[in-house]
């Protein structure tokens, strides 16, 4: 995303649907949000917390996307590819009615 930030980009279509004008200060928003969500996420795995707690209290109840998508879009699953480096696990599906 800085990298696209970073280019002279006049119109993004990303995959919510809304299309952006001149997207580079939205790309650079979302930039330090999922930067500082990372540091979050270390600070609370390093004071012990599982990446469902983790989870829970950065993102809070699961949403119904969670569900449709068998845990693959999730707030678990995000918080699980934070704390390995980018690679996200294949979510159990069971693990979301827990």
């Amino acid at each position: 995303m800085k990298k696209i930030a970073s280019l002279e980009v006049s119109r993004l279509f990303p995959g919510s649907g809304t299309v952006r004008e001149n997207p580079s200060k939205d790309l650079l928003e979302k930039v330090d949000y999922l930067e500082e969500t990372g540091r979050r996420v270390q600070e609370l795995y390093q004071r012990g917390l599982n990446p469902r707690q983790i989870a829970r209290r950065i993102f809070g109840p699961e949403l119904l996307i969670a569900y449709v998508t068998l845990g693959h879009f999730s707030g678990k699953c995000l918080v699980q590819s934070y704390l390995r480096g980018g690679a996200a696990p294949t979510p159990n599906p069971h693990d979301l009615m827990h």
